[in-house]
């Protein structure tokens, strides 16, 4: 007997050589084997032993599958070669080997893979099959999903598999209702077998389909609260997820996603028709657009590569470079020296120059000093009595050895007025001459005013306030209602700041949905393509840094139009969080931020500066380090 483990690897069973395993099920193993007799690749599911002797339904329901699966002859479903039970009691299912990946491991690792054209060429081909399955032997597949669709390496031909929940209408069979909860179908859910048919199906593919085109599914949450889902709420439009997509596939998704299956498209027929017609249109727009780029002039033929020789022998056989680069050398070293030099000349101290007196000059007797006059005392007329004049003491100059310089004039000392009142009579000398503190810096109360006075598209805010409020409203149970609560509000204010931005001409991209961080406090935006992103967060990161991610997706656009310098995606983010606070406070601005010093802190000197041509980076780095 085989044991269900890890030293499978080089047993015989019924024919087959096992070589590896492939993966596991509730119910049974996959092995990749090789068929002795026809010496082939095969997939060999194996029954657990366990089941077998445990109950035998699951014998019933493993050899079910098979026969199913054998009355099946389509290029996209994974054809069934052989099953049956060995002298040794397992059951096994040989079936059709496929070399690739499915289409969740696709979604998990590569979901860069998965765009529109990929997403209709597998669904195309799904449709075919079940439309074929139907048509023939009125079979159900009853487990759509993409853990079922395998993608083969060679060609990206697409194969059905697992069809151990398919039934044939009309048959007899298990009451017993099983699905996968993502996907299941709400009369599959509430066990109205009579009303399981296509649209079954059709309602499955409906959930894969909105996942695969907008990166989440239509229903979240555990699995009680996902079957609650399916039977009472309606999922999100799709193009609310995806602004990209076209508006007609998200019409067709709603129709597939109705709750009552009369209410769905029909048949896989139908199917098949919207989603040709969708991939038409797709490659006429291509088309379209390869028509209009210019001819390219075909690629000349590169020349043989030449010996390659070194710098040196290359220099000696032209002369006149060798002199050339003697003269830049001798420059640039030329240069440098009296660059050093003015430097050491700048850092050393002026050295006092002392005169060089002769014989005679030191014979001569010195001319005599005289002090010069005192001055009078100063004298200020003022209105206030409560100041008083102050005798000022002139210091006498020490006498020196050359003949003296005239006295230069010495300002007066400058007098404050105090006032009037008997309060402030006569302050102490020590607290009129101290220096007060230098403030910090504070914005003029009138930016707040000028930010709101900018125009906007109140529409095109609630849009972009709303689609962003049902993506917060999403995040999981890790992120607490204060938080979101703070989320929604500067999502609503940053709503209003990019549709400010977009009415003066300079939108930015949007945001379609979150991707949560396991920890940490810090957050990037991610772009997709497009003019749209993901912003990536955990719930330790404060909610004002979203607006601080959707400035570096306006960055990202602006950059496009070079309309900003490289390397600055910190300080426009941090720009942008300082615009949207300042919709409901004055906060204390940044220091440093080029951007922001350019621009004046506020919202309309930032759009003044970008319809005078952009952002230079010899301005941002004179504000930076001039201030």
């Amino acid at each position: 007997m085989v044991q269900q483990s890890n030293n499978t690897q080089g047993e015989t069973v019924a024919g087959f050589h096992i070589i590896r395993e492939l993966g596991r099920g509730n119910n049974g193993v996959v092995y990749l084997a090789r068929q002795i007799a026809l010496d082939r690749q095969v997939a060999l599911k194996i029954l657990l032993p366990e089941l077998a002797a445990e109950d035998p339904t699951y014998i019933r329901n493993f050899l079910h599958e098979a026969r199913l699966a054998a009355r099946l002859d389509h290029p996209n479903i994974v054809q069934a070669l052989d099953a049956g039970e060995t002298p040794a009691g397992l059951y096994f299912f040989a079936m059709e080997f496929v070399d690739g990946k499915s289409l969740e491991d696709i979604r998990q690792q590569q979901p860069e893979l998965i765009s529109l054209r990929f997403l209709l060429e597998v669904s195309l081909q799904l449709a075919d099959a079940m439309d074929y399955a139907w048509r023939s032997h009125k079979m159900t597949h009853g487990d759509i999903k993409p853990g079922n669709l395998l993608i083969r390496s060679s060609d990206g031909a697409v194969k059905l598999a697992d069809l151990g929940l398919a039934r044939v209408s009309g048959a007899a069979g298990n009451d017993e209702i099983m699905a996968t909860p993502m996907y299941a179908a709400p009369e599959v859910i509430m066990g109205q077998n009579d009303k399981i048919g296509p649209c079954t199906d059709i309602y499955s593919f409906g959930v894969m389909f909105y996942e695969l085109a907008a990166g989440t599914a239509p229903f979240h949450g555990n699995t009680e609260e996902m079957l609650r889902q399916h039977l009472e709420d309606e999922p999100p439009p799709l193009i609310l997820s995806n602004p990209d997509i076209d508006p007609d596939i998200s019409k067709f998704v709603a129709r597939m996603l109705r709750k009552d299956p009369a209410d769905r498209v029909s048949d896989w027929q139908e199917v098949r028709n919207f989603l040709e017609s969708v991939r038409n249109k797709q490659l006429e727009r291509a088309r379209m657009t390869q028509r209009r780029l210019p001819a390219v002039a075909p690629a000349r033929q590169p020349r043989p590569p030449r010996p390659r020789e070194s710098l040196y022998d290359y220099c000696l056989q032209r002369p006149l470079i060798l002199a050339l680069l003697a003269i830049v050398i001798t420059a640039a070293l030329t240069a440098f020296g009296f660059f050093v030099y003015t430097m050491i000349r700048v850092a050393m101290p002026e050295s006092e120059l002392v005169p060089i007196r002769t014989e005679q000059e030191s014979s001569a007797p010195p001319p005599e000093f005289r002090p010069a006059p005192p001055r009078p005392e100063l004298q200020v007329a003022i209105s206030s009595p409560a100041v008083r004049p102050r005798p000022f003491s002139p210091q006498p100059e020490p006498p020196r050895p050359v003949a003296a310089e005239p006295p230069r004039p010495v300002p007066p000392p400058a007098v404050r007025q105090e006032s009037a009142s008997p309060a402030a009579a006569e302050p102490p000398a020590e607290k009129a001459e101290e220096t007060a503190p230098v403030p910090p810096v504070q914005l003029p109360p009138s930016l707040p005013s000028r930010v709101h006075k900018l125009p906007y598209d109140a529409e095109n805010a609630a849009r972009l306030a709303r689609q962003m409020t049902v993506q917060i409203n999403r995040l999981g149970s890790t992120f607490t209602p204060g938080w979101k609560q703070q989320a929604a509000r500067v999502a609503s204010n940053a709503s209003v700041v990019l549709a400010q931005l977009a009415e003066a001409g300079f939108p930015g991209k949007e945001m379609t949905r979150f991707d949560v961080f396991t920890s940490g406090r810090s957050s990037d935006w991610q772009s997709y393509g497009g003019n749209t992103g993901v912003i990536r967060l955990s719930a330790k990161t404060p909610p004002d840094r979203i607006a601080r991610e959707l400035g570096v997706g306006l960055y990202e656009k602006l950059r496009e139009r070079r309309l900003a310098p490289a390397g600055m995606s910190d300080e426009f983010g941090d720009a942008i969080q300082f615009f949207v606070e300042q919709r409901e406070s004055t906060p204390a601005p940044p220091r440093g931020n080029p951007v922001l010093l350019e621009s004046g802190y506020t919202l309309g000197g930032f759009i003044d500066i970008l319809k005078a041509g952009g952002f230079r980076r010899e301005n941002s780095l004179n504000r930076r380090y001039n201030r």
